[in-house]
């Protein structure tokens, strides 16, 4: 099978970074400008307290499923992945420090 390269430039958003991560290890590289930023799931609930319950479960279900995930691909934790997410804003990340979260690998070059 060929390895699944991914390569972020720019803004690297919600899901995104989990599309960063996914990549196989060893090929997830970063652009040396680039901007990650991670955030909790979000959702707008509305309707009758039956639909707003249901609509809070499944909002906590995909945030389990989004911190295992971020996880498994990366060297972060589920706690400090849930540290960051508990945070009241967005949390923004320089092309060297995903780096060290293990979120990619290496940076790109200048001559790639």
């Amino acid at each position: 099978s060929s390895p699944v390269y991914t390569i972020g430039l720019g803004k690297i958003m919600s899901a995104g970074v989990l599309l960063l991560a996914a990549g196989e290890k060893g090929h997830r590289k970063v652009g040396q400008h680039a901007t990650v930023m991670i955030h909790p799931v979000s959702s707008i609930n509305h309707g009758n307290i039956f639909e707003m319950e249901h609509d809070l479960e499944e909002t906590r279900r995909l945030q389990d499923l989004l911190v295992e995930a971020l996880s498994d691909e990366s060297s972060l934790t589920k706690k400090k992945l849930e540290k960051i997410m508990e945070r009241e804003k967005d949390q923004y990340y320089e092309a060297d420090e995903v780096i060290s979260m293990g979120i990619a690998d290496m940076m790109i070059e200048r001559n790639e």
